[in-house]
């Protein structure tokens, strides 16, 4: 009977210790790349239908994840607060997602002032990364013209919405990230970029 007992033990402890491995080494892949991460979020969180995203998110790419966040939670993927999600958004939700926008323009612009000695007022800047506008919106009060990049589709679509609304009349100018990466002679007198560059792996 042992001769039995103990060779089947030994396959068992080593399905075992694949299956950890294996499951391990899925968690670090997802950890090391926040597109990925995305993706996952969004499916177990907001417990989508489509249970094929739940096992094939974590092999999109980044831009694919983010064109997702675009078209389901735009807001909630910039700030990550469950009243951004779209189930809870209201109007007053929403203006205190552009007013945190605002905020951080006004600290930054002051804080360039202080370190140049002298009022800084921007006449064009470029925001990279501007998702849903939340800081183009500001920027378009503070500046000339404003212009923002992204690398999804779906959140330029919202962003064009939002400023549209909400800074009518203003020169805000979109572009996806590979047309502005193929553009030359342009120069900006305000470059910024917030909650974007630990989303690029290299």
């Amino acid at each position: 009977l042992m001769w039995r007992v103990i060779p089947a033990f030994g396959v068992f402890f080593y399905l075992l210790v694949g299956a950890c491995i294996f499951g391990l080494m899925g968690s670090m892949e997802r950890m090391l790349n926040p597109g990925r991460v995305a993706v996952w979020h969004i499916a177990w969180g907001q417990r989508w239908k489509d249970d094929t995203l739940i096992s094939v998110g974590y092999r999109l790419k980044t831009e694919d994840a983010w064109e997702i966040w675009g078209r389901e939670e735009p807001y909630f993927a910039v700030l990550t607060d469950e009243k951004f999600l779209y189930g809870n958004l209201t109007d007053e939700r929403l203006d205190a997602f552009f007013d945190t926008g605002r905020g951080h323009v006004r600290r930054t612009l002051t804080k360039i002032s202080v370190l140049t000695g002298r009022e800084f007022s921007p006449r064009s800047a470029l925001d990279f990364g501007c998702g849903t506008g939340r800081l183009l919106v500001a920027l378009a009060e503070e500046s000339t013209s404003v212009t923002g990049v992204d690398i999804a589709r779906s959140m330029l679509a919202e962003a064009r919405r939002n400023c549209d609304t909400r800074a009518a009349g203003a020169d805000v100018r979109l572009m996806i990230t590979s047309e502005f990466l193929a553009e030359s002679g342009r120069s900006y007198d305000f470059i910024h970029s917030h909650l974007v560059f630990q989303h690029i792996r290299r």
